[in-house]
């Protein structure tokens, strides 16, 4: 935490950050930025199809289940600062073919300043 303290120092204080995923992101790929961003000031979000759990993917299994925040079709994607779509092989596939997850990323062409 000092050191993000240090590296980052305000820049993500209080930002809102939306992680947009689908069932099947890689585990690693998601809780990793998540917890740096949160560690760094970050308000994080997981805003999802998914109505109240999305589950990720480790390897090759299924892995831990994680809470959705906020559903897509509630989120407004005006409210928040920064948007981070994490990878895998299921959740980018299942996310090309769901309108609301791509008219939600074009307000997102910028990175937190």
């Amino acid at each position: 935490m000092q050191f993000l303290n240090f590296y980052y120092g305000k820049r993500y204080l209080r930002k809102k950050i939306a992680i947009l995923t689908e069932n099947g992101f890689e585990e690693i790929e998601l809780t990793s930025p998540k917890k740096v961003l949160e560690e760094a000031g970050a308000i994080v979000y997981i805003v999802s199809p998914q109505k109240e759990k999305v589950k990720a993917w480790d390897h090759d299994h299924w892995s831990i289940e994680l809470a959705v925040d906020v559903h897509l079709p509630d989120a407004n994607p005006e409210n928040y600062d920064a948007l981070l779509i994490p990878g895998g092989v299921i959740n980018p596939d299942k996310s090309l073919f769901n309108l609301q997850h791509i008219y939600f990323t074009p307000c997102h062409e910028h990175h937190v300043e």
